[in-house]
């Protein structure tokens, strides 16, 4: 009789003692696989004192921005004008530049309608009410305007544009050639790391920034997504009618970063989709 009284106590206890375990374990935070990467993804970047994605606009470098943001809430830095890359390359620390190329035949039509509706703008046209009353502007109206500006935007914003990064950087980009395989080219220096991407290669983007700097697991963030804007459907028409004259083409054509960031086959098909 003690025998069997003793056994359910023993067995009571282990009950308990199992009971208490479990509690202690439930208690214990679980750690996702998304915040291990996350922790892992903000350790390789804690490296640089600050982030600056920089590029000659509508290229991506928004979505970038956030996808960057989404591990490290500060000291990520978005600019079009060099005089902020001047002051980042003149800064304390060590900065981590990112660069986007997109082609100017794809670019130029986008940053066209980013821009049509802003005043003071090399691309203004008119207010948003206005650009989309078909009574007052045809399709065949923008194509209009923006053959007439198209000339005057690609020498006054591209044609030196990576001379003069090339110049502030104190290197020639240039000289190394564009790793077409792995849709990157990494610079690694004292002051500054910098890595090329394209904008083409969007979608690669997360396993291009695991290649090049370890970053795991990252998810793309869009933004500023042009068919998404209020434009969307105008561009998406204006895009399928567009034909690039010779004249432009061939300027085009003569820019030092086209022939260096795309193959022949990749300009074939820019052509091709203009024609």
């Amino acid at each position: 009789m003690i025998k069997k009284f003793n056994m359910r106590i023993f067995i009571v206890l282990i009950v308990l003692q199992g009971i208490s375990f479990n509690l202690l374990v439930s208690a214990i935070p679980y750690i996702t696989e998304d915040q291990t990467n996350k922790a892992h993804n903000q350790k390789v970047l804690e490296k640089y004192d600050r982030i600056l994605v920089f590029q000659y606009g509508k290229v991506g470098s928004s979505s970038l921005r956030d996808t960057l943001k989404s591990v490290r809430n500060d000291g990520i830095i978005q600019s079009h004008w060099f005089p902020i890359l001047e002051r980042v390359l003149n800064s304390d620390g060590k900065t981590l530049i990112i660069n986007i190329c997109r082609n100017v035949f794809d670019r130029n039509i986008s940053n066209y309608f980013q821009n049509i509706n802003n005043i003071g703008h090399l691309w203004y046209l008119d207010n948003k009410k206005n650009i989309l009353d078909r009574t007052k502007y045809s399709i065949e109206d923008l194509v209009a305007d923006f053959s007439s500006k198209n000339m005057k935007h690609i020498e006054e914003r591209l044609i030196t544009w990576y001379s003069n990064f090339n110049e502030l950087l104190g290197i020639n980009i240039f000289e190394t050639p564009f790793d077409f395989e792995k849709k990157y080219t990494f610079f690694s220096g004292e002051k500054y790391d910098l890595l090329l991407i394209r904008n083409e290669d969007i979608k690669m983007w997360p396993n291009i920034l695991e290649s090049a700097l370890g970053l795991k697991e990252l998810v793309l963030k869009y933004s500023n997504f042009s068919p998404k804007k209020w434009y969307g459907n105008l561009q998406s028409e204006f895009t399928n009618i567009y034909i690039y004259d010779q004249k432009e083409i061939d300027v085009i054509m003569a820019i030092d970063f086209m022939n260096h960031f795309y193959t022949e086959m990749e300009i074939k098909k820019f052509l091709k989709k203009y024609s």
